[in-house]
């Protein structure tokens, strides 16, 4: 930079340059000590009048190098921001997005079952089967579709509509394989489950039993009582069928005073001692507005190559064997 009051200081300047310095500043382009400057030079006024002058000369070559320092720097900040923008991307989306997509994804394979499964010679799966695993693997995987806790996200409002949707799907499913009145497995859910239970150990050589279950001079309860009288006694040996069972038993409604239970992996001696077990309850439970009824029990166990109407057809002949013989006993077939 050169600032002078020497009048001489002209003599440095270019000559066209003189006659515009008083009024504004100049800028050029020009050579010194072999390099090209860029050189800006302005008058110094005091009171009006022109006292001198000062020059400033830039190197090209040294403002070309800083200016592209400075465009890498800025790209280099602009990359590092885009970068760090896609890893929070990245994990908002797996968090809330991948995962239980991921989750529902693995739980709809479960639902359609392994390949060894599929390709197991013998084993047939039903749709009321695919249903019930639907059904379960949804229980399970609930919590999966609770993507956000932000209010009025979309994502969130649409977890929810689809699991408003699942679990009205599932309540309609519940509601046609369960007895309306004494809230157990209807005749339809029974047959599924009767179905699978022989698919099932036939796939894995295993056993299972029926218990078949009638209320003794349940008419006369409603000829006496009335049909709503026979209603509640119903119920209350419902209740008793779902409190003196495991969770892998299947109690259901069998039709009209009938009840039917399969019992996975016990055999007739088994199934006839929790049969007993169950007469004795019954016998000794007080019903409302009825007092005391007994009932009579058909058990039978699976044989080789049975069906399930084969094994309901041996049940009920030892259901009425137990009526014949005087009722309020069990008798296996």
């Amino acid at each position: 930079m050169l600032v002078s009051t020497d009048s001489q200081v002209s003599g440095n300047l270019l000559n066209n340059q003189l006659p515009s310095l008083l009024s504004t500043p100049t800028g050029v382009v020009r050579k010194w000590n072999g390099q090209t400057v860029f050189s800006y030079t302005s008058a110094i006024v005091a009171y009006g009048e022109c006292v001198g002058f000062w020059r400033i000369d830039f190197s090209l070559s040294t403002m070309q190098r800083q200016t592209i320092e400075i465009v890498f720097i800025f790209v280099a900040l602009i990359l590092s921001l885009a970068f760090l923008i896609g890893v929070l991307l990245n994990r908002i989306l797996t968090r809330f997005v991948l995962i239980p997509v991921s989750s529902l994804r693995n739980a709809m394979q479960h639902i359609q079952g392994s390949e060894t499964d599929r390709k197991t010679e013998g084993a047939q799966v039903n749709d009321g089967w695919r249903f019930e695993k639907m059904i379960q693997t949804f229980d399970e995987h609930v919590g999966d579709l609770n993507f956000s806790q932000m209010p009025g996200d979309e994502i969130d409002s649409l977890a929810h509509a689809f699991r408003r949707m699942l679990l009205a799907l599932k309540n309609a499913y519940i509601g046609i394989r369960t007895d309306a009145l004494t809230g157990l497995n209807n005749r339809m859910k029974i047959d599924e489950a009767l179905e699978n239970e022989i698919n099932r150990v036939q796939r894995y050589r295993s056993t299972f039993s029926i218990i078949l279950l009638d209320i003794d001079n349940f008419k006369q309860v409603n000829d006496t009582y009335g049909h709503l009288i026979g209603d509640d006694v119903l119920k209350e040996v419902a209740g008793l069928l779902k409190a003196n069972f495991r969770k892998t038993d299947v109690p259901g409604r069998w039709g009209g005073e009938e009840f039917l239970v399969i019992l996975p992996h016990q055999d007739r001696r088994c199934a006839s001692g929790i049969a007993e077990k169950l007469r004795r309850i019954i016998e000794t439970t007080n019903f409302p507005d009825v007092g005391r009824i007994t009932s009579s029990f058909g058990v039978a166990e699976y044989l080789d190559r049975d069906t399930p109407k084969g094994i309901v057809m041996r049940a009920d002949a030892a259901l009425y064997r137990a009526k014949q013989q005087g009722r309020n006993r069990v008798v296996d077939g």
